[in-house]
């Protein structure tokens, strides 16, 4: 057996870890042997990427223990991502055929969260001229079930890339670097609606303006973060937290200092108490990668799980659920497809969005409730 495609390899080791292992050998994982209990996972994502056959063999170890062991066969020729996990003098007997499907009936949860790691990393680590983060969150919009990294795919993320760069071309001094040693050099300055749709458009992963107003901190007029401000509209919310405000379309250059969001949050916060706002909202979606970390660190509140996420296309295209109201009057999705036909598809339901919340008087802050809120998607219509 010999291996190949050291950067594949390196791919899948970055994507093992302690709760994707095999869980009958998980006690015995570490990041020194990150391949440990992970064949049947390496295999499965080796046969997405490159087809062939699947082999099993029991390896007997030194002290004679026998371990199941799954890998690759392409073309004939054998390929053993995984080999690296066993001690030299391990010995590999009773070689079989094995099918994908008896291999999935144990994995397939496991392999699910492996494969959105592999896409992860190669999206954080593919060094295609755009910013890593917009692309990731792109790739998801577009994509929101996890893919394995074939040819096509490779070759749709590197279209998606082309297409970033074309679009920031022509703004590309804006996110030429600066020299920020400490966020205390920046300035907190409200932004005109025409220098925040570009960002929004063709930086912002969204790609699609809000209305609204506009802040950001920014260096000699140069801006290094910019976050948007509109009304509360959630009518669950309403009722429980008046004189709210929701921050959307944050978006900060990778040059960015360190708690840069942080700093950007204390300055619009003292900039709202001033005009009577009493609570600021924010979503997390999880399914393009974020994991709510930096909303985790400050005083911001889970206040409510928002389930029913589905994404709507308009000819492939993701549209936001305001574009849909703006231009179609609902967001319906049976209404949609009345009006438009095949050109409408609505993605599968995801996971729920993070509502947080950030309570900046003693009134609101008891307004917070003590568990999450379980709501629902709303569907949006215009009244006639």
């Amino acid at each position: 057996m010999t291996s190949k495609c050291k950067s594949l390899v390196d791919y899948l080791y970055d994507a093992s870890s302690f709760d994707t292992c095999y869980p009958q050998v998980s006690s015995n994982w570490s990041a020194n042997n990150k391949s440990w209990g992970h064949c049947a996972l390496y295999a499965l994502y080796i046969n997405r990427v490159s087809g062939g056959e699947l082999l099993s063999v029991d390896a007997v170890t030194s002290d004679g223990s026998i371990i199941p062991h799954i890998y690759n066969q392409i073309m004939g020729q054998e390929f053993d991502y995984s080999i690296s996990q066993f001690k030299q003098g391990t010995k590999f007997i009773n070689k079989r055929l094995v099918s994908i499907d008896e291999i999935l009936k144990g994995t397939k949860n496991r392999f699910k969260v492996f494969s959105r790691r592999m896409l992860d990393h190669y999206l954080q680590n593919a060094q295609l001229g755009v910013d890593s983060v917009t692309l990731r969150a792109k790739w998801y919009l577009n994509h929101p079930i996890p893919v394995v990294l074939t040819s096509e795919n490779l070759n749709l993320i590197t279209r998606i890339s082309t297409t970033l760069l074309d679009q920031q071309k022509p703004y590309q001094g804006l996110s030429e670097p600066l020299e920020i040693s400490n966020v205390s050099e920046l300035d907190f300055t409200e932004v005109d609606e025409a220098t925040a749709e570009i960002i929004h458009k063709y930086f912002h992963y969204i790609g699609h303006y809000r209305p609204g107003k506009h802040f950001a901190l920014s260096k000699n007029n140069k801006i290094v973060c910019l976050g948007s401000i509109d009304k509360c509209d959630l009518a669950y919310l309403k009722g429980i937290l008046p004189n709210s405000i929701v921050l959307t379309r944050f978006f900060a250059f990778r040059w960015a200092p360190r708690n840069c969001f942080s700093y950007f949050c204390s300055k619009l916060i003292k900039h709202l108490k001033y005009h009577g706002t009493e609570t600021l909202i924010s979503f997390v979606n999880p399914n393009l990668g974020f994991s709510g970390s930096a909303y985790n660190k400050e005083q911001w509140k889970l206040i409510a799980l928002e389930h029913g996420t589905q994404y709507t296309y308009i000819n492939d295209t993701y549209t936001t659920v305001r574009e849909l109201v703006t231009k179609y009057g609902t967001s319906d999705i049976d209404i949609l497809k009345y009006k438009l036909g095949v050109a409408v598809r609505q993605s599968e339901v995801l996971e729920p969005l993070h509502l947080y919340a950030y309570p900046f008087t003693i009134k609101s802050q008891k307004l917070i409730p003590n568990e999450p809120l379980i709501i629902h998607r709303q569907v949006i219509k215009l009244s006639s």
